[in-house]
């Protein structure tokens, strides 16, 4: 398959000032200030907008974007799983929960779960965002090429699930050994050509090391079947925690944070505090879904905060306002 795109550079939206690092509930967006951005997340989206999501990363990532963007009123997601039919009926069930699964059919206003090429292709052609999720691997060659060149016109967003520190990824060292993070910098990099080559705007959400995400209801998190598939009774609770009480968003602009090292990271192993390189799995799709309808591009840290209740789209305006 093969579409001839335009190049011409999509209109952007109007330029918001950088400000400080921004908790939730702690700051209060001037009137005037970011209004197209405003209402932008607000209203959620101005129209039915439709959205794909693909990728090689982290399969929970995948699954609440796709589920988060489709429970927007009359909004489309869908994504793919590839050819495995097993492995869509365990997406269904994540998402929604195993008797939803048992009738292995997608549901109307749900997230769709495509398994063939055929699917995939159709949903590249009617896709107006596509999600592509990375925070464990990077896209294998070429793909991102292929991925532009069979999406349709309407295509007007690209958003980049990545990590934290990749900017300042080192090469491989001797027998290949430690290149995932420069693998993963090569893939922002071939985005970002290819991207701006067809005039579709690039985001990049990263994100730190990923917790909780579940047990969610018909539009938030993932459902019971992913608590439920937690072996580890140490990392239930955590998890279990992390989705009670660490649901709330800090937002930095670029990539300024680094992972812990192993020492302090094992030491937060039993841990639902937050920290900047740490992130609520929920959050972090929030994030991704909601700059699908930025009017603009843009590069963001998404970081971990306390609150027990997850940012409304107001907070969301307020805290992608202040980047």
């Amino acid at each position: 398959m093969s579409t001839e795109r335009s190049h011409e550079p999509r209109p952007h939206g109007i330029h918001c000032k950088p400000t400080a690092r921004i908790f939730i509930r702690q700051y209060q967006m001037a009137p005037t200030r970011c209004t197209l951005l405003l209402l932008s997340l607000v209203a959620p989206f101005a129209h039915a907008l439709n959205s794909l999501v693909y990728g090689p990363g982290s399969l929970e990532m995948k699954l609440l974007i796709t589920k988060l963007a489709a429970a927007s009123p009359g909004c489309t997601s869908s994504f793919y799983v590839g050819e495995d039919e097993k492995g869509a009926q365990k997406c269904r069930g994540l998402m929604y929960g195993k008797e939803y699964a048992s009738a292995n059919v997608d549901a109307e206003g749900n997230g769709k779960v495509l398994t063939t090429i055929e699917q995939l292709g159709a949903g590249l052609k009617a896709a107006e965002a596509l999600a592509i999720v990375c925070d464990t691997e990077p896209l294998p060659e070429n793909i991102a090429s292929t991925l532009m060149n069979e999406a349709g016109d309407k295509l007007s967003r690209v958003v980049l699930v990545s990590r934290m520190g990749i900017t300042r990824a080192k090469p491989a060292g001797p027998f290949g050994f430690g290149g995932g993070d420069a693998a993963l910098q090569a893939t922002e990099k071939t985005l970002a050509e290819v991207t701006k080559a067809n005039g579709v705007g690039l985001s990049i959400i990263r994100v730190g090391t990923l917790k909780g995400g579940g047990p969610g209801n018909e539009a938030v998190g993932l459902s019971k079947a992913y608590d439920d598939g937690i072996g580890d009774l140490g990392t239930f609770m955590v998890s279990s925690a992390y989705d009670k009480y660490t649901i709330g968003a800090k937002l930095t602009k670029g990539d300024p944070f680094d992972f812990a090292n192993p020492i302090v990271k094992a030491g937060r192993g039993s841990s639902f505090e937050p920290f900047d390189d740490e992130t609520s799995r929920v959050v972090a799709a929030q994030a991704a879904v909601k700059a699908m309808s930025l009017p603009e591009p843009v590069e963001v840290s998404v970081s971990s905060a306390k609150s027990e209740q997850l940012p409304t789209d107001e907070e969301w305006a307020q805290l992608f306002g202040a980047l």
